[in-house]
This record gives C-alpha cells, structure tokens and sequence, in this order.
C-alpha cells in the first residue's frame, strides 16, 4: 500500500484519520484472509473441504452427537436443575435426537418408504406404512 506524503503543515481530522486506518485495516485483513483460504468470498471460507468418504464423517457426527444426547439425558433425569434449564434440556435432546436420527437414516436406510431409522422392514400391519388403506 503506497505511503502518502506528509505536510506537517496540514491539519489531519482525527476522525477522518481513524476511518482511514480502519479501511487500511479491513483491505489489509481481507487481503491476508484470502490469501489464507484462497478466494476472498467468505461463503467460500465455510465451505467444508470434499469428501471422500461421507459415511464415515456422518458416522462419526452421529457417535458425538449420541455421546452429547447421553449427557443431556443424565441432566435431564437428574432432576436437580430448575424448570427452565429442565425446559431447555428437553429441548435441546430432542434437536440432538432428531439429528441423530437423521444421520442414522441417510447412512443405513436402504428403501425409500422405509419408516424405520435402519430402513428394517416394518411389521405386518404396522400403523405407519407408506400404504393408504
């Protein structure tokens, strides 16, 4: 970034000097961040790497997400929380249950009806099958 001259006899408004430092600034980080995540789109940066094995990464989602939904349990059977934390403990093990059973969807269910997280077929005469009788 080219240095501008300086006129010692030149009044330089405070503020004005700030807002510029702050632009050199924020031209200078978004020069370093795109230089660091190759593309100065910050859409980009979030992006996660491709995979190659998505199974594998879901399942393992799935084993963290299962040990966290353990805990929540534990506090939640505890009893020795408040009502709200109680309200909000509930809440937030049903999100990690509903993940859960996502991932465990995508990574074993085998048929497109299937109402079952490991896509077994359902009972003769189960309630939820895909039929409309």
């Amino acid at each position: 970034m080219p240095v501008e001259p300086y006129d010692p006899n030149e009044y330089i408004d405070p503020e004005e000097a700030e807002a510029r430092e702050r632009q050199a600034h924020r031209e200078a980080y978004a020069a370093w961040c795109a230089r660091l995540y190759g593309s100065g789109d910050e859409m980009d940066w979030c992006k996660p790497a491709p995979l190659d094995d998505l199974d594998t990464q879901l399942a393992e989602h799935a084993a963290q997400i299962r040990n966290v939904a353990r805990n929540v349990t534990s506090d939640v059977l505890s009893g020795s929380n408040n009502a709200d934390k109680q309200i909000k403990f509930v809440g937030a093990l049903t999100r990690l249950v509903q993940v859960n059973v996502a991932i465990a969807k995508v990574l074993g269910g085998h048929r497109a009806d299937s109402k079952t997280v490991h896509g077994v077929e359902a009972a003769p005469g189960a309630q939820d099958v895909g039929s409309s009788a």
